[in-house]
């Protein structure tokens, strides 16, 4: 996993593929998932969208959460066609690497320096260059035809969420598409969150349902028409209301009715400054035109 070409694009293993789905009929004990709102996905899909999926992040088994959601709504080949973006320190743990990296599409990109840990911890220098590097990669891959995945809290949030990242919605501007031959719009950003996703530590629990809602997928024009003129961190924020409005108030976090809560809070590892409370107060003004 240390060699330079391990930050290329990284293509499944069907074989491991078939290990997990066993693993996951264990962790869901039978009761399978409660898929909500994948029909638009399908609309879009026939007229030859691709996705941006943005999700909550509660488990290191949220990375076969959504293929198995896409596959078990109809979606298979959506499904196959999906590219996670993981942080290097997943590679740490062994069970995880074979079991729910190695059957999906991958691609490493840095962790923020201010949580990176392990082989997250990187030089400045490295972190732009292999930035950029994984943000190209990522635009060949919606370049033919595939669709991306990412966690913008940029780790576990155990339920409640954390702030979202907004780099990641550079590779939708319209810019970025057309270096690639796409057209604004070919891409289309896709908020889901789930709930009841069970980690290696509760495995000896008795297996609950888990529930995956899908939102309306959004034009990039319209979003960044939203935000245009405003803080840059603006659009990190609304993405994450997308997400939050899909999930109990109580598990909302920083997206919910009070984010002022967290400033100082033990649970998050990125602290909250007072100026990101008026980011944050701007998108949700926002997040009702989406």
């Amino acid at each position: 996993e240390d060699a330079p070409t391990s930050w290329d694009h990284r293509s499944p293993s069907i074989a491991i593929r078939g290990l997990r789905d066993v693993l996951m009929g264990a962790l869901l004990g039978g009761e399978g998932l409660d898929v909500h709102g994948t029909d638009p996905l399908a609309r879009a899909a026939a007229d030859g969208k691709r996705f941006l999926f943005i999700s909550n992040h509660e488990s290191v088994f949220d990375l076969a959460i959504l293929p198995e959601a896409l596959a078990a709504s109809g979606h298979r080949e959506l499904s196959e066609r999906l590219t996670f973006f993981v942080n290097p320190k997943i590679f740490n743990t062994p069970f995880i690497n074979f079991f729910i990296c190695k059957p999906i599409a991958i691609l490493k990109v840095p962790q923020n320096p201010r949580i990176a840990a392990l082989e997250s911890v990187m030089a400045p220098d490295d972190v732009q260059r292999r930035a950029a590097h994984g943000f190209e990669q990522a635009s060949q891959r919606l370049a033919i035809g595939d669709s991306l995945a990412i966690y913008p809290e940029g780790l576990r949030s155990d339920g409640v969420l954390h702030r979202f990242a907004r780099a990641y919605l550079d590779l939708l501007r319209p810019e970025s598409l057309a270096a690639h031959g796409l057209l604004p719009d070919d891409v289309l950003l896709v908020p889901l969150a789930h709930q009841g996703v069970r980690g290696l530590e509760d495995l000896s629990d008795p297996p609950h349902p888990v529930t995956v809602r899908f939102g309306a997928p959004v034009a990039p024009t319209a979003f960044f028409q939203a935000v245009e003129g405003r803080p840059r961190g603006v659009a990190g924020h609304l993405a994450g209301f997308l997400v939050a409005r899909l999930l109990p108030e109580a598990q909302r976090g920083l997206y919910g009715p009070e984010p002022e809560q967290y400033l100082d809070h033990p649970h998050f590892r990125l602290r909250i400054r007072p100026h990101t409370l008026a980011d944050i107060a701007q998108a949700r003004s926002l997040a009702g035109s989406l």
